[in-house]
């Protein structure tokens, strides 16, 4: 997370005499916020900030961490583009003001508008509500950035960037770097965790990744193979299920995407399977997922690699946020039963590193991992306080090989 201030000294008289408190105002850029429940009808743009807001049932949220507490005057710079005065309602610390924006020129001339001073109980998280009272205009208040004043507004973080995904967060599983013909893992996504703009990935490594998304269109099973410089793409040679999306478009990965209704706070079975081809040499890669109904194994994707060198040495799952307009929701995701096969045997994955992509280190630090009755666990997004830190080594000795008989069969060669 990153900040601006600037420095502004006010003059206060007091019985005793006067004395000067130095005041400094964090700005929360107003291309930050998120518009709750949709983003329907209201723009988020770097440079106007919020605009273009004409949904009478969105509520615009921004998202802030205060490592101090103590007064804090809030101001907005806003627009109104109307000959009308227009009201919208500011919630922080607990406390809601109504506030009168009157007009300003045009919806691109902005003004300074105090909301009123409010007391910050205690260091942490907080979010700045603002909502809809009253528009005379096609537009209510336009709001290009919030403005905290305080003694201690260096104290004050929030995200400068205007694409608000939060961090992808993965666990690193310490298995042998080679040798491995199999993984196997289940994931669970809980109910009331479940949001649109999620991916899971289940399974991966350096070649591919397979889990489960849920987008808008519904929810489905992904696969991303990755694209290595000199290394041929393996074609896809076949799936048990019928409809595919290819998208090959990205220079990173080609992305395979299959519709499939996934069932929350369930335990859903996935393994990546290695096989070589003892006829040519080649090597196949698999991924299969378990229908928990059919009790069956199905195919979502075959591959050959017939340079026959490809092999996984880092194996991790991760949970990561694919819709910049919801990166203020916690996501969480379980992982349980992971266990690799190597040298003629099942083996569990007992210890895995937590680790994060960009938007942890620097931006934010809404993430965490840990262990719930013998599962690990991934979060990312909501604006909480961090539970895990970078490189942190989580340990799961009470893991087992509780995982469905005929998955034996599918690794048997």
């Amino acid at each position: 997370m990153r900040y601006i201030v600037i420095v502004l000294v006010l003059s206060i008289c007091c019985v005793s005499g006067s004395y000067a408190q130095r005041l400094y105002v964090a700005k929360v850029p107003g291309c930050t916020g998120y518009a709750l429940p949709s983003e329907t009808d209201v723009r988020f743009d770097p440079v106007l900030g919020c605009t273009d807001w004409s949904n009478e049932n969105a509520v615009i949220e921004y998202n802030i961490r205060i490592e101090d507490y103590g007064p804090v005057t809030l101001r907005l710079m806003a627009s109104n583009g109307s000959t009308e005065a227009s009201t919208i309602a500011v919630k922080f610390a607990g406390q809601r003001t109504e506030v009168n924006i009157t007009p300003t020129g045009g919806d691109q001339y902005f003004d300074l508008f105090t909301v009123g001073n409010f007391d910050v109980p205690y260091p942490g998280f907080y979010t700045i509500r603002i909502f809809p009272e009253k528009k005379t205009g096609p537009y209510f208040p336009g709001i290009k950035n919030i403005q905290l004043a305080a003694t201690f507004a260096e104290k004050i973080d929030f995200s400068l960037d205007p694409d608000r995904k939060s961090a992808q967060v993965l666990l690193n599983y310490k298995v042998p770097k080679s040798d491995i013909n199999s993984f196997y893992v289940e994931s669970t996504i809980p109910a009331d965790h479940d949001y649109s703009g999620t991916e899971i990935t289940a399974i991966g490594n350096e070649l591919f990744e397979a889990g489960l998304g849920h987008g808008e269109e519904g929810k489905y099973i992904f696969l991303y193979w990755k694209k290595n410089p000199g290394r041929i793409q393996p074609p896809l040679e076949w799936s048990q299920f019928r409809y595919m999306d290819i998208d090959s478009t990205n220079r990173h990965y080609v992305k395979y995407v299959i519709p499939y209704q996934w069932k929350v706070n369930a335990k859903i079975p996935m393994s990546i399977i290695r096989e070589p081809d003892t006829c040519d040499g080649g090597i196949y890669w698999r991924c299969k997922i378990f229908n928990l109904q059919k009790k069956e194994w199905y195919t979502v994707a075959s591959f050959k690699d017939k340079s026959g060198k490809s092999q996984g040495t880092e194996w991790y799952s991760s949970l990561r946020n694919t819709d910049a307009s919801s990166g203020n929701m916690e996501r969480i995701a379980y992982f349980q039963k992971a266990t690799y096969f190597s040298g003629g045997k099942m083996t569990p994955a007992t210890s895995a590193i937590f680790s994060y992509d960009y938007k942890g280190k620097y931006d934010r630090s809404d993430y965490g991992a840990g262990l719930d009755n013998n599962r690990f666990w991934l979060s990312t997004g909501g604006f909480y306080i961090q539970k895990a830190n970078y490189g942190a080594c989580i340990e799961n000795k009470n893991n087992d090989l509780k995982i469905p008989d005929n998955y034996f069969a599918l690794i048997k060669n």
